[in-house]
């Protein structure tokens, strides 16, 4: 059967309600307290449908289940959207070679049964729980199970691994188990045996399969047994739904999941998904692909729908997950640069270089050419050490070159700029203003700017439409504005 499942992130979760043929394989586990009906009575407390049969038997491991008629005709008789599978209690938590002779065959003949049957049916191993003081009828033979968390472990372990072998879904019973003690040792989980669950025990089971077959949080079902009071109730419905939904991947459940990364027009796709078989991207600008975790670059800015569908079970299971990113439009980063001044003398250039708008990166030993004459060419210099920083309004860079130059005006300045990615820009500055020019030299020849202040004698940066002093280390100083 067709079996779709919406769910649109970064908008209210639309959460269609379904329909589903499910059947129970067990024993007295999931006989006990009438799991099944439980797990129906959520679903309808949701307006979902789960309509279900059952074989059961009291002690039935997979071995006897392979060969009961009851249980291979329960199979047949339906196209069913699940099929539970839960081993004797015991057995999937012994010795992983005991594990792979008594229990792994016998799943394997069942789940040949069940895709003979429908090729749609999706399998759900049931993952049990731990005894209450572990399996002390086999402790002595295999002490690892000696300990309720050890038993535990070892469940854990054998299901999924017949899960992934299976490409099946795993229920977490035990796990969400597990948590429900570790959080509260007072609530009982277990009958008066240490073995079979109690209410709670039963309860908290059944909202854990809702969860996994309908990717829901059973929170908030008005569904609560006799003898379960509302605030247990609520416990055990989140500790369900936590286990279940936080880790769809790990209980290999089937799901559409992705992240993204967004840098400039680029969109860098991790396809997070579990248990699909192929999928489908759809980027929202008409182009799609089947790569796994693509890389995508837009043309233009905007916002865009981006839609990852999965499908399992020779398509007959569907999942789409859809989420919106938005493409800037493209800024360069050369728009965080401008050229304040230049200052001319006899061997001298000093170009003042301008950055912010809040740039938070630097130049990364950029190179600065400027132009000569009309023809074009240019004089480059390299590896300066150029450093940007936060808010920095003007920084200096002196060039000193052997011979007087007259460079043509407007001058145009290049450099290359690294960003915090080590994305390369490079960009071209226009100074169109009249230079500073200075014909003074001391006796060596030349002179070097000190500092540059303001009226008050703070020290300024080149700023425009103010009155500065430029200091020289011979002595001299010039008053200078910068007229914008």
């Amino acid at each position: 059967m067709n079996k779709l499942f919406l769910l649109l992130f970064f908008a209210p979760t639309i959460l269609l309600a379904q329909s589903l043929e499910v059947l129970f394989i067990g024993n007295s586990y999931t006989n006990a307290n009438n799991l099944p009906q439980m797990v129906s009575e959520l679903a309808l407390s949701f307006g979902d449908t789960l309509n279900f049969e059952s074989s059961i038997a009291g002690g039935a491991t997979f071995s006897s289940h392979s060969t009961n008629i009851n249980t291979l005709n329960k199979i047949s008789q339906n196209p069913w959207d699940y099929v539970v599978l839960q081993a004797q209690s015991q057995e999937p938590s012994f010795s992983p070679n005991q594990v792979a002779n008594d229990v792994f065959p016998y799943a394997q003949i069942l789940i040949d049964s069940i895709e003979s049957n429908s090729i749609c049916t999706e399998p759900i191993f049931f993952m049990t729980w731990g005894r209450k003081y572990g399996d002390q009828q086999n402790c002595q033979f295999y002490p690892p199970i000696c300990t309720y968390l050890g038993m535990q472990q070892r469940l854990r372990q054998s299901y999924l691994d017949m899960t992934i072998n299976h490409n099946a879904t795993c229920s977490p019973v035990g796990i969400c188990w597990k948590e429900s003690i570790a959080q509260d040792s007072t609530l009982n989980l277990f009958s008066s045996d240490n073995s079979h669950p109690s209410i709670y025990g039963s309860y908290l089971a059944a909202c854990t399969f809702y969860s996994t077959i309908f990717k829901k949080p059973s929170i908030g079902s008005d569904y609560i047994p006799n003898g379960i009071d509302t605030s247990t109730a609520i416990f055990l419905q989140t500790i369900a739904s936590n286990t279940v939904l936080d880790s769809l991947g790990v209980w290999n459940i089937f799901n559409a999941d992705f992240n993204n990364i967004i840098i400039g027009d680029s969109v860098i796709f991790t396809n997070t998904s579990s248990n699909y078989e192929n999928l489908f991207w759809d980027f929202g600008d008409g182009y799609s692909s089947t790569i796994t975790s693509p890389n995508h670059t837009y043309s233009n800015a905007g916002n865009y729908d981006i839609s990852l569908i999965v499908n399992n079970n020779n398509g007959c299971l569907i999942d789409t997950i859809t989420a919106s990113v938005t493409i800037a439009p493209f800024v360069s980063s050369c728009d965080s640069f401008m050229v304040t001044d230049v200052i001319i003398d006899n061997f001298n250039l000093t170009i003042g270089i301008g950055v912010y708008n809040g740039l938070n990166s630097f130049l990364n030993y950029p190179y600065v050419a400027f132009t000569l004459d009309s023809s074009g060419d240019t004089i480059q210099k390299g590896n300066m050490n150029l450093f940007g920083a936060i808010n920095l309004d003007t920084t200096w860079y002196n060039y000193s070159i052997l011979n007087p130059i007259n460079p043509i005006f407007p001058l145009s300045i290049y450099f290359v700029y690294y960003d915090e990615y080590m994305l390369e820009d490079t960009c071209i500055l226009t100074y169109n203003l009249t230079p500073t020019v200075i014909t003074d030299i001391n006796e060596s020849g030349y002179r070097n700017l000190i500092s540059i202040v303001n009226v008050l004698g703070k020290k300024g940066k080149g700023t425009k439409n103010e009155v500065l002093f430029y200091i020289f280390d011979d002595g001299t100083v010039e008053k200078k504005i910068i007229l914008e």
